[in-house]
């Protein structure tokens, strides 16, 4: 959590935390009263919430929050959103060097900051006060960071090594390459251009290929720095993911998600291939649990191409 989007918010948890304090019952209620007494404060005409009406939209978004989840949020003593350029300090103190995010769109100022920002970062050198103009200009309230200790940052040969290496398979619901392509960013809606990134969909969904190959497609020469930034977007936004070109032992992943898919409803999927999991509606849940328990059984038409690309990601057991 960072400042400034969670700053205001900061003051809202404290009082919200103080009176469930005062309060009976188990941390979900208390936490749920909290929360109710935040929204009579707003409707009552509070002047925090009228100089920071977001904190409105935060209210109604924390009132449809999992309880449980919503005590962790509303209850803790140790919710506090800190300064960028404190944690860099911090860190560097500890021989760590701060690297990026491990939010992908977070590294590219063209889809993270607004246009008549970006002029203001030229010629600040130092790291902490770059950054902490970007989280003033996008109103960052969540930051994933990463920091590196001992060793220094890759050449840019050495760099492009390694993403050329990088292999990228499409998940399910990826557009083609012949749809509009837009991202919705923290500055707002981002179209992708079609010249580039129409190519990259395209050929992901014929199969998985590494950022070199892609670079080699037939008729597609882009810049490397573009190419860079288009698959960091497509990782970002769901489109595409790191996968595992030789696919790890799946009898591990089938088994847990046999256990997975036994209540029917919607909810997750380990896919192996992918070192993560799916999400999986409530129709494609009861699909992967019939092929789970018997593997010759036929896909819903509806529901074919998503069981072949489950299980190319391992998923799923192929069909015998």
């Amino acid at each position: 959590m960072t400042h400034p989007g969670l700053s205001a918010a900061a003051a809202a948890q404290h009082l919200a935390r103080r009176y469930g304090e005062t309060l009976a019952g188990s941390s979900a209620e208390r936490a749920r009263h909290g929360l109710a007494f935040l929204s009579r404060l707003s409707e009552a005409g509070a002047g925090f919430y009228a100089a920071y009406p977001q904190e409105k939209l935060r209210l109604a978004s924390a009132a449809r929050q999992d309880r449980d989840a919503l005590a962790h949020e509303l209850l803790t003593a140790g919710w506090e959103p800190f300064h960028v350029a404190t944690m860099m300090e911090e860190f560097a103190a500890a021989g760590c060097t701060y690297r990026g995010s491990a939010t992908p769109a977070d590294n590219i100022d063209a889809v993270s900051l607004p246009a008549a920002t970006r002029p203001l970062l030229a010629g600040i050198q130092a790291p902490s006060v770059a950054e902490t103009v970007r989280d003033m200009a996008r109103n960052q309230s969540l930051r994933r960071d990463l920091y590196q200790r001992g060793g220094g940052p890759l050449s840019p040969a050495r760099h492009m090594e390694a993403l050329g290496a990088l292999a990228l398979a499409a998940l399910p619901g990826a557009p083609s390459g012949g749809q509009d392509l837009h991202f919705d960013t923290p500055i707002g809606r981002v179209s992708g251009d079609r010249a580039l990134f129409g190519p990259i969909l395209d050929a992901l969904a014929q199969a998985p290929r590494t950022v070199a190959e892609l670079a080699r497609l037939p008729g597609f020469s882009p810049h490397p720095a573009m190419l860079n930034q288009a698959v960091q977007m497509l990782l970002w936004s769901a489109c595409a993911h790191p996968v595992a070109r030789a696919l790890p032992d799946p009898a591990a992943a089938w088994a847990l998600n046999r256990h997975l898919a036994r209540d029917g409803g919607p909810g997750w999927l380990v896919a192996p291939a992918l070192g993560t999991a799916l999400p999986a509606t409530a129709e494609a849940m009861a699909m992967a649990r019939a092929a789970l328990e018997s593997p010759a059984a036929e896909a819903p038409p509806g529901m074919r191409a998503l069981r072949d690309r489950w299980t190319a990601f391992g998923v799923l057991p192929p069909r015998h």
